[in-house]
């Protein structure tokens, strides 16, 4: 049979090998995001760019995502919110894909942290952007 200790330093480097393979699959993501033109992004399948705004609803229930705001497209719509303008980062919206079709993607965001109200400030034209998936590795 196997001991506790045995048991116990199984666990422990599972462990290690997780967080290593998360830390990797965050670091790969983040370099091709910021190295990669939108277009590459689009070309490879991490991306879907010039995407327009068609609804916003409240629902609950893939892939983790982030909806940012297209480069070419100026905001055109009403702020919802008092957010301070921050780098795209700050503004940008991550959710997971709950479905996709031919004419549209829904994703499930979850609400700001800072926020009490239930609106989202989306752009008129965003782009959506595939991230690494962490939440396999916090499991």
């Amino acid at each position: 049979m196997v001991s506790d200790q045995d048991l116990i330093d199984f666990i422990a480097r599972q462990r290690h090998l997780l967080n290593d393979e998360r830390e990797s699959d965050l670091e790969r993501s983040s370099l091709v995001l910021t190295s990669c033109s939108p277009k590459l992004l689009e070309l490879k399948g991490l991306a879907l760019n010039n995407l327009g705004v068609v609804s916003n609803a409240l629902n609950r229930p893939g892939d983790i995502a982030r909806i940012e705001e297209s480069s070419t497209s100026q905001r055109t719509g009403k702020k919802k919110g008092s957010s301070a303008e921050g780098s795209g980062s700050d503004k940008a919206i991550e959710g997971v894909i709950y479905k996709i079709t031919d004419t549209r993607a829904i994703l499930a965001v979850d609400q700001a942290k800072d926020s009490n109200s239930d609106d989202i400030d989306l752009p008129e034209k965003c782009r959506l952007v595939k991230l690494a998936n962490t939440v396999t590795y916090d499991r």
